[in-house]
Formats: structure tokens, C-alpha cells, sequence
């Protein structure tokens, strides 16, 4: 991860945002689909987690299970 990667995910920390939907944010758009797509499909928690641990990314697994079960701090559409 670069530099300017690293300050960006710091910066936006402050948003009213969670840890995953701050790097699906993040990610080129191929990715973000990738991973979208894979949330879709039930691909299992620790899967996706390892995964974007393998990349550089911090999050816990925790984080993403409030994420999928709509308990995280995103805004509700």
C-alpha cells in the first residue's frame, strides 16, 4: 500500500462510514464489483476478510458481519 493510499484511509475515518465501506470506497472500481459481487453471492466472512487482509487492508471480521447484517454505522438507504 502507498503512501497516499495509507493518509487517505486515515483521513476518512472521520466519515460516517464503516472500516469496509471506507475501502469498498477505496478500491478500483473492478474490485469493489469483485467484491460486491462476492458479498452477493455468501461467500463466507472469513473468506473476504482474508482477502482484503492479503491486500494490505485492516479490518476485522466483526466489522464486516455488522456491515452484511445492516448493524454497522452506514447510512440506510
Amino acid at each position: 500500500m502507498a503512501l497516499a493510499d495509507s493518509i487517505e484511509k486515515h483521513l476518512v475515518k472521520s466519515q460516517n462510514k464503516c472500516t469496509l465501506q471506507i475501502i469498498m470506497d477505496m478500491l478500483p472500481e473492478s474490485d469493489r464489483k469483485i467484491l460486491q459481487d462476492s458479498i452477493l453471492k455468501g461467500l463466507p466472512t472469513t473468506t473476504l476478510v482474508a482477502a482484503l487482509r492479503s491486500e494490505g487492508y485492516q479490518i476485522a471480521e466483526a466489522t464486516f458481519t455488522n456491515h452484511r447484517n445492516g448493524k454497522c454505522k452506514c447510512p440506510t438507504e
